[in-house]
């Protein structure tokens, strides 16, 4: 019984004995300037600009549609449900 005392308090020691070591943070501007160290993006011409916003706008009215369709769908189901119910057998 005392060997497993003295394990019990053994193991006890050991795990308070560990020590946790902190590095120091870099800087933020350092972590600035390696960020805009790369390469400027090139600028997007006036056709990619059209293009770019005619599809915005052909997403926005399709997005519409699908919405205005749900509603409707959801409407005749709704309809559908107070309908006479189905008869089964005769």
């Amino acid at each position: 019984m005392e060997n497993i005392e003295e394990k019990l308090t053994e193991n006890e020691t050991e795990k308070t004995d560990i020590s946790i070591e902190i590095k120091d943070i870099p800087e933020e501007e350092n972590l600035d300037k390696s960020i805009q160290s790369g390469k400027p993006k090139k600028q997007r011409t006036q056709k990619q600009i059209e293009a770019f916003e005619k599809a915005r706008k052909t997403r926005a009215e399709n997005i519409k549609k699908r919405k205005e369709e749900t509603e409707k769908n959801k409407k005749q189901k709704v309809a559908g449900f107070f309908a006479k119910p189905f008869k089964r057998g005769n």
